[in-house]
């Protein structure tokens, strides 16, 4: 009965709570995982869902979980306080969760790479991929008033239910300059390539290019445009900013009107973000500047 509700409720975003008997960090353990990985630094309501979909028809890309999110596989990384830079994270509990995963999902060692996309790892990427000799990493940002849409079409009445609508947006477009902050400093530390998920809807092959992949087939036939409807079943695409009113765009251009660096880091636009149209063309500068030097953003061994 649960998973026909979630079933339906699934496409607006909602699903019934379901009890977690797990460990809070799972009992096997390792110190290190040797299979190449694919992080992509993404905050929630990014569109990542309709990336990583397009990189899943790459016969050579796996997954921890369905939605390449490995927290999922970890009780403690799914707890409220993941959001917490400072949170004490079992790291050879989540190794061993992830290792026992790709020793089911693909003994035979068919896939090349590993895509792994859970937001929270942003607070502690420094840390994550200490533990991955062989890794690269994109970061991917999306325009502040269509993540906030996103994030209000799935958190609103999940995890703010009883709230009024203008304090959570409000509160969202705050929670949107915190993360780019973040992701902002990773590019600025280490170099990662940025795309934006704006930029990837025009043209999809740019995710592989800024992981610095070989141009591959897709299973399935031609390539197909992303952002109609995603793996989880809710629209992403650039016409998700519309589900604001005009006035609650209005908010977010307001909350932000004093995070011009950030914005134009990110290449973004408040009068475009007020129109809903789409963004800019996010990190491009960054990425041409990381292929100028022949390095690999990402790669172990990358500045750190």
């Amino acid at each position: 009965m649960k998973s026909r509700i979630n079933k339906l409720l699934k496409p607006l975003g909602y699903e019934l709570d379901q009890l977690d008997e797990r460990p809070y960090w799972p009992r096997a353990r390792a110190k290190r995982i040797d299979r190449p990985f694919l992080f992509l630094l993404t905050p929630a309501g990014s569109g990542s869902a309709d990336i990583a979909w397009y990189m899943s028809r790459r016969s050579d890309i796996g997954g921890l979980h369905h939605s390449f999110e490995g927290q999922r596989l970890v009780k403690g990384l799914m707890d409220s306080d993941r959001w917490w830079p400072e949170k004490f994270v079992d790291y050879e509990a989540v190794l061993g969760a992830w290792s026992r995963r790709i020793a089911e999902a693909d003994p035979e060692g068919r896939y090349a790479w590993w895509l792994e996309k859970s937001p929270a790892n942003m607070v502690r990427h420094r840390q994550l991929l200490e533990y991955f000799p062989n890794h690269r990493v994109v970061v991917n940002n999306r325009g502040p008033v269509a993540n906030v849409a996103a994030q209000v079409r799935r958190y609103l009445f999940k995890e703010y239910h009883g709230a009024h609508r203008p304090l959570v947006v409000r509160h969202l477009a705050r929670i949107w300059l915190w993360r780019s902050r973040l992701l902002m400093q990773a590019v600025r530390d280490h170099g990662y390539p940025c795309l934006s998920y704006e930029a990837f809807c025009r043209r999809p092959a740019a995710i592989a290019e800024a992981f610095g992949l070989e141009p591959l087939p897709l299973v399935g036939g031609d390539d197909m445009p992303p952002g109609a409807i995603s793996s989880s079943g809710a629209r992403t695409g650039p016409d998700t900013a519309r589900q604001l009113t005009e006035h609650e765009r209005e908010m977010v251009v307001d909350e932000l009107s004093g995070a011009s660096e950030v914005l134009q880091f990110f290449g973004y636009d408040l009068a475009t973000e007020l129109a809903a149209e789409d963004g800019g063309e996010i990190g491009e500068p960054h990425l041409r500047a990381v292929a100028a030097d022949g390095s690999r953003s990402g790669d172990a061994g990358a500045p750190s």
